[in-house]
């Protein structure tokens, strides 16, 4: 595979009749889960997906209620019928589409393109050039269209590529015509490229990664950007303390690496990155305080901070271009840190210190 991010038409999941549990769904769940695949998904295709699903359900309630007639003419003769059924056809379409929604968004993490709020402009401009999808007569692909450029601008805003799984004609040549999207017509292709191992050396592509040139430019960079993001437990000796801000400091190594992922364009890659922070702590100063034994409490502290400079193993995936090495994505696997007085983690965090 060219790369790891995928987005299936609408089509894709109607054949498999929204059903998140299929084989083929639970399958690319697996791939998504090790990250080997990114799945992409936009607002309008929910829309259609809400909208297909509340016309399926409406459909069989109309077969279940021609079925009841002939059972209701039958019940005069039979006792071996079963009662009606009471169905609420609004109500069943609206949980099949929660849980749609929620595996889809939540559980396998997609991103989500707000297609709808592109400027109309964008897509009009194709319309009146006959550029596909609206290269035949009559094409009104307007949706399709909506996507695809949602899609497009993803990839030129993160320097990436995209697979487009559809059997839809038009939106086929569409995706064929685009610079950053490749088509492929079925999931069960998609599924079986990325099955296919490489047969490359893994670990000489990462050593190749991290020994490159402004690679280590680049980590800086990215490690200062997610600084902000760690969260810090403070487990000192400090009275009344509470953490109330943090810098990133040096880089001091990447002290472990693997490649998760490798296709034709980039690498996914974990590492484990030792790098300096500075927290500043805000304690109760109680060097000039009393301390009441009655109450058990002390009296006359007053609010001091303090900096605390820590090393931390922050564990990142990152995806990274292998034409020049430039990071694509990045993902911090792990958000929370305990720091304490010294330089290193306390004592009860896995038993290590650093």
């Amino acid at each position: 595979m060219e790369t790891r991010h995928v987005f299936l038409d609408t089509q894709v999941y109607r054949r498999l009749h929204h059903n998140v549990a299929n084989p083929a769904l639970s399958t690319l769940a697996r791939h998504i889960a090790d990250r080997a695949v990114v799945l992409h998904i936009t607002d309008i295709t929910l829309l259609e997906i809400r909208r297909q699903i509340a016309e399926d359900v409406a459909a069989k309630a109309r077969d279940l209620a021609t079925i009841e007639k002939s059972f209701r003419r039958w019940r005069h003769t039979s006792k071996g019928l079963p009662e009606p059924a009471s169905l609420d056809p609004a109500a069943i379409a609206a949980d099949l589409f929660r849980l749609f929604a929620k595996t889809s968004v939540e559980d396998w993490a997609a991103i989500v393109h707000r297609a709808q709020d592109l400027p109309a402009s964008t897509v009009f401009a194709d319309y009146f050039a006959r550029n596909p999808p609206f290269d035949q007569d009559g094409s009104k692909e307007f949706p399709d269209a909506f996507m695809l450029k949602a899609l497009e601008q993803w990839c030129a805003d993160n320097g990436a590529l995209l697979h487009v799984v559809t059997q839809d004609a038009a939106m086929s040549r569409a995706a064929n015509r685009s610079e950053p999207l490749r088509h492929i017509a079925t999931l069960e292709e998609l599924l079986s490229r990325a099955s296919v191992q490489p047969d490359i050396d893994l670990e000489a592509v990462a050593e190749a990664v991290v020994a490159a040139p402004g690679f280590d430019g680049a980590l800086e960079l990215l490690v200062e950007r997610i600084g902000d993001e760690l969260i810090f437990d403070y487990r000192g000796d400090l009275p009344e303390a509470e953490i109330v801000g943090q810098s990133t400091g040096a880089i001091e190594a990447v002290t472990d690496y693997s490649v998760a992922w490798v296709g034709t364009k980039s690498v996914c890659m974990i590492l484990t990155v030792e790098t300096e922070m500075v927290v500043e702590v805000q304690y109760e100063d109680r060097s000039l305080a009393m301390y009441d034994r009655e109450d058990d409490s002390w009296f006359g502290g007053e609010t001091a901070i303090t900096e605390l400079t820590t090393k931390v193993p922050l564990e990142l995936f990152v995806e990274v271009e292998l034409a020049n090495f430039r990071v694509i994505t990045s993902e911090l696997l792990r958000t929370e840190y305990p720091v304490s007085e010294g330089y290193g983690w306390p004592d009860d965090d896995h038993g290590m210190m650093r």
